[in-house]
């Protein structure tokens, strides 16, 4: 018996019976266990008194977070088995070993290999196979910047976006090729690239792009940024969701709103790049894609991410918006009924 095998067995009976995940985690001293989700259980650390600290999805990878502990690294997905190992110091032999005994589980030791992923982790890998690239963004010097100057767009203010919240975000002015910049800065903050939108509007007759990247314009770079998690990760941790939005004026939007939990990825396609980046928030994602979007197109979407995580999307059935508006496009109010009534991938 491999230990892949013991794996799928533990997974798959404290999966298929509620009773005994919650037994295991009453075992480990957690406590405040709230079943009454329907797809997850929450709980308190044993030393804890926050009864949403730990998040156990119930789909057959059982994918744990733990969200109120420094020394717990939140940028690796973990699973149950890794979750006892971290509340019992133990390794992942131990681990193993520890679960058997308390689910009367038959442990070999002799025909063990030890495999130090988790299978959540496992499973991510496989998706990614011979797909991944390691990327090294280049970054680009403030200096390059600081030749264009700061300036508040009066159209974006009559959209909805405050001349605060464009300060906040650095926009820019190129009067040369007569595009608003907006800076695109990693979760680092480090300048990665530079997107450009022209503000003439017979810009299709003068055969120019609407959108321009200064410096790093190859799409691997470009694709693979979650704009506005510099700013906003600690609210996305606060509300344990993520927004994910086409545009950058989207972000900037919701921002004026007050939805502060929020990034934009640039396109229409959660791309290879951007599924661990995703992921390694360990939260619940919902996706605001633009009217244009096909609703078929954002379930699939949505189902690259749904094992690992709750997923949602955010789509507009009753007319609500216009052509290829954006969620956030028709004011707070509009928003909000859509948000309100997003819905998940199961």
């Amino acid at each position: 018996m491999g230990v892949g095998f013991l794996i799928d067995i533990i997974k798959s009976t404290l999966y298929n019976n509620k009773s005994q995940l919650i037994h295991i985690l009453e075992e480990l001293k957690c406590h405040k266990i709230n079943p009454h989700y329907k797809n997850e259980l929450r709980c308190a650390l044993p030393d804890g008194n926050t009864n949403t600290s730990v998040q156990i999805i119930l789909n057959e990878f059982l994918p744990t977070y733990v969200y109120s502990r420094g020394e717990y690294d939140k940028y690796e997905i973990k699973d149950i088995i890794s979750f006892v190992q971290y509340i019992l110091k133990c390794n992942f032999k131990s681990a193993i070993q520890w679960l058997c005994n308390k689910l009367n589980i038959e442990y070999d030791e002799e025909k063990i290999i030890i495999r130090e992923q988790s299978e959540t982790i496992k499973c991510i890998n496989q998706y990614k196979k011979n797909e991944t690239i390691e990327i090294n963004n280049p970054i680009i010097d403030e200096s390059f910047l600081e030749q264009f100057p700061k300036y508040i767009v009066k159209e974006w203010i009559e959209e909805g976006i405050s001349a605060d919240i464009q300060k906040k975000y650095d926009i820019r002015i190129d009067t040369k090729d007569n595009r608003w910049l907006i800076p695109v800065r990693d979760e680092n903050n480090n300048l990665i690239t530079i997107k450009g939108r022209t503000y003439l509007p017979n810009w299709k007759e003068l055969g120019i792009p609407k959108y321009k990247h200064y410096k790093n314009h190859n799409e691997k770079i470009t694709n693979n940024i979650l704009f506005g998690l510099n700013f906003n990760y600690q609210h996305i941790k606060k509300e344990n969701e993520v927004i994910l939005f086409e545009g950058e004026k989207s972000v900037m939007k919701a921002e004026s709103m007050g939805f502060l939990n929020t990034v934009s990825i640039g396109t229409n396609h959660i791309n290879k790049y951007l599924i661990p980046k995703i992921l390694s928030l360990q939260c619940d994602v919902a996706i605001a894609f633009d009217k244009d979007v096909l609703l078929k197109d954002i379930i699939k979407q949505c189902k690259a991410l749904s094992k690992f995580t709750n997923t949602y999307y955010i789509y507009d059935k009753d007319g609500l918006l216009d052509g290829k508006d954006s969620p956030v496009d028709k004011g707070f109010g509009v928003f909000l009924d859509l948000y309100d009534n997003k819905k998940r991938i199961l």
